[in-house]
């Protein structure tokens, strides 16, 4: 796809303030687990579930009761580029008790990593801490 830049998973703490760290064990793969820290929540292990190279990964965590879906998606824009979708979803049990005290942070963390990721595939030079007032914003 023209215009999709790839950046490899551990240097995402570079381009978005939503990851303190992610460590990844080897490749981008259908069962490969990453653990993600996150700002002000404990660190957790997310295991790749679904990769279609170029296109789009799907990654998930579970705790008691709840199941989280994080989805990358990258389509060609009609006439150049890209266009990206993140999203994370909530699911199981306990989702119902769980969602609304991770909604708001979530919704933060995803703007975030979308401005970071825009900035960084427009210039591979872009480090978040650089602009940090308007990365956070």
């Amino acid at each position: 796809m023209t215009g999709v830049q790839t950046c490899a998973l551990p240097i995402w703490a570079e381009w978005t303030p939503s990851i303190e760290r992610i460590d990844l064990d080897g490749r981008l793969t259908i069962g490969a687990t990453a653990i993600i820290k996150q700002p002000g929540i404990s660190a957790a292990i997310w295991r790749v579930i679904e990769v279609v190279p170029g296109e789009r990964f799907e990654w998930e965590t579970r705790a008691p009761g709840v199941r989280m879906l994080g989805v990358h998606l990258v389509e060609p824009r009609e006439g150049g580029g890209t266009h990206a979708t993140l999203r994370v979803e909530t699911s199981g049990p306990l989702a119902p008790l769980f969602t609304p005290f991770v909604k708001s942070m979530s919704q933060r963390f995803l703007r975030w990593e979308a401005r970071g990721l825009k900035y960084r595939c427009e210039d591979p030079r872009y480090l978040w801490r650089q602009h940090e007032e308007e990365a956070k914003a």
